[in-house]
């Protein structure tokens, strides 16, 4: 058994003042899905015209429960059906009732999407096998897409959403800020990518769930190819998918050869909560009929947050090797914060180690030194920086 912690100082938000145990649902996982389906359509329906009643959009989960039942069936899915008119077109005809529902990724209920995320396809195919073998058959173009946050308006860009004709990394554009309901607070764009470039992606890397590394190259790329239609496009405060998470590097003795794996917890529990603090818990257990190249431990992430007005929270793991498990060299284990740039450009490690940080676009333009992860920076945007050699392990 090994442990490993971490103290972060970050800001408590005031809600993490208030029991966490009633936030968990011990019901059925296929009602739940199905009751964030039901109002993820009522939302859609009332957000274009139609008339929805605002009470069935916020209709608890228990409520739901109650009025359809605790078991996902095929008489829940049919007392699902509702019919609603539409205010904004009232010379329409009312369509009636529909039998089909229309996923635009196959994924959700692809067995791939274990492999992919370590979890259950949300949909379970299992309550419609009649239509199990009929889905397989439908061909899937695969897509990246891109949520990007800007704090100004592109002013420069005079439509709502657009296509690329020519580009063989972007295939369309979208202002998610422009949909009904959504944050003034920035504009944000949702960028896809073409089925040609996802596929080469793929092909290089396989199909799984891609490492923060990656998804912040393919990241790059797509908006580099925004930036290339000719609008004035500035850099975004958002673009990452991966914003903070535990890895570990491993290998297999009978295969040397380092694996980093970002072990994500799938069971969650409340450890402990009192009037002082909240610890809670985040499970991976290692199943080799699941996934046999996975990492060969259990996994309880942990994390104690005070109830105190102590600002900051602890962080800790738990790496269990059992009898049964097979052998494995474990080098390290760590806990990665990626910060975004434009806000955290100052370093604090201790009350005598201070100082201005480079940017990673810094460190691209700087000459590289004799290993990787050292550079000197030749052109720095803070010039107090220039002429400095900086290492990312220096503060370590």
């Amino acid at each position: 058994m090994a442990r490993a912690g971490l103290g972060y100082n970050a800001e408590v938000s005031e809600s993490s003042k208030h029991c966490v145990a009633k936030f968990i649902d011990t019901g059925s996982a296929e009602t739940h899905r199905l009751y964030l389906a039901r109002r993820t359509v009522l939302e859609m329906l009332k957000d274009r015209g139609y008339s929805v009643e605002q009470s069935e959009i916020d209709m608890s989960l228990a409520e739901f429960r109650t009025r359809f039942g605790e078991v996902a069936s095929q008489d829940l899915l049919h007392r699902l059906r509702f019919s609603v008119p539409c205010i904004s077109c009232p010379s329409e005809k009312n369509l009636g009732h529909f039998k089909g529902v229309v996923a635009s990724d196959k994924s959700v209920f692809s067995p791939r999407f274990r492999n992919a995320t370590g979890r259950p396809p949300p949909l379970d195919l299992n309550l419609v096998p009649e239509l199990a073998s009929r889905i397989k058959e439908v061909p899937v173009d695969p897509c990246f897409a891109l949520m990007l946050a800007f704090e100004q308006p592109l002013s420069s860009i005079p439509l709502k959403g657009f296509s690329f004709l020519n580009s063989k990394v972007l295939s369309r554009a979208y202002y998610e800020s422009s949909k009904p309901g959504r944050s003034t607070q920035s504009e944000n764009w949702v960028l896809h990518s073409t089925a040609e470039y996802a596929e080469n992606v793929i092909a290089q890397k396989g199909l799984q769930k891609l490492p923060a590394a990656t998804l912040d190259k393919i990241a790059e790329e797509l908006f580099q190819e925004f930036q290339n239609t000719g609008f004035s496009i500035p850099r975004p405060f958002f673009k990452r998918a991966h914003r903070w998470y535990w890895d570990v590097v491993w290998s297999k003795p009978e295969h040397p050869g380092d694996i980093t794996d970002r072990f994500e917890g799938i069971h969650f529990s409340v450890v402990l909560e009192d009037e002082d603090q909240v610890e809670l818990s985040f499970k991976k257990t290692y199943n080799p009929s699941l996934n046999k190249n996975g990492l060969r431990l259990n996994v309880d992430k942990r994390y104690i947050y005070s109830l105190r007005g102590i600002s900051g929270f602890y962080s800790y793991s738990i790496f269990e090797h059992l009898e049964e498990h097979p052998a494995i060299v474990l080098y390290q284990g760590r806990i990665v914060f990626r910060l975004q740039d434009e806000l955290f450009r100052y370093m604090a490690v201790s009350d005598d180690r201070q100082r201005s940080m480079p940017t990673a676009e810094d460190r691209k333009r700087g000459q590289p030194l004799h290993y990787p992860e050292a550079v000197l920076l030749t052109n720095p945007s803070n010039t107090f920086l220039k002429e400095e050699a900086d290492d990312k392990y220096q503060c370590s």
